[in-house]
């Protein structure tokens, strides 16, 4: 992303009131600092080689904890 990163990108997602929860990067060169605030924010980090098993526990996980009935915009 040019001129922002995404831990950036999410925060000001979080902060104008997006209710989505679940979060993920990957990169190959995350920080202590990083780790931390992605942490603080509940974001998952992927690193680089992305392991296909990590990613896909982390995919199930966040299936499970969506309710099927879940509405994502009132059209109405």
């Amino acid at each position: 992303m040019v001129g922002t990163n995404g831990l950036d990108y999410i925060e000001k997602l979080l902060n104008k009131g997006c209710k989505q929860r679940h979060f993920a990067l990957m990169s190959g060169a995350f920080s202590d600092a990083d780790v931390v605030r992605a942490a603080q924010m509940g974001c998952a980090l992927f690193s680089k080689p992305l392991e296909m098993d990590v990613l896909k526990t982390w995919v199930e996980v966040v299936e499970q904890s969506i309710l099927p009935e879940r509405q994502l915009y009132n059209w109405a």
